[in-house]
């Protein structure tokens, strides 16, 4: 391979990767907006539900869900951005045989510290209070119209 190609090559890689860990990002964005839109149109119906408790744990559990996907999603996108990073060191070290041309499987990323664990990402700064405010403020929800909307512990309107 001369060296138009492997330039040409490169373009084409780190266009591919990029692209990929932009959608992996634009996905995460889109966990946040859909979790915050179904909490907030749940939240509206927890005051007119009949068994708000019932609610309040599947509220509690979309959020757990969401939470999970985006995990999933940040995590992959890290796995990329080491795929990347990995391409243009060897790029840039000359070191072309090294490269596993259009090669997008992230297997040997796996255990790269830049990546961190699944829980390392699920429990990092960017998720865990959003996700953690979530779940706070539809337990909190949940409890005071149990308690103080309706004056007693029984579960809601009967």
């Amino acid at each position: 391979m001369d060296d138009n190609e492997v330039k040409d090559n490169m373009f084409k890689e780190v266009d591919l990767i990029q692209g990929v860990i932009n959608r992996m990002a634009s996905n995460s964005f889109m966990i946040k907006g859909w979790s915050l839109t179904v909490a907030g149109i749940a939240y509206s119906l927890n005051l007119s539900f009949g068994k708000v408790w019932i609610l309040g744990v599947g509220i509690t559990l979309l959020c757990f869900l969401f939470w999970f996907l985006d995990t999933f999603f940040l995590r992959t996108e890290r796995k990329y951005r080491a795929l990347y990073n990995d391409v243009v060191s060897k790029y840039n070290k000359k070191k072309y045989k090294e490269i596993k041309w259009f090669n997008l499987n992230t297997k040997d990323y796996e255990f790269d510290p830049s990546v961190g664990s699944f829980k390392k990402v699920m429990f990092s700064k960017t998720l865990l209070p959003f996700y953690l405010c979530l779940i706070l403020i539809s337990v909190l929800i949940t409890l005071g119209t149990i308690f103080i909307g309706n004056g007693s512990a029984s579960g809601g309107n009967q």
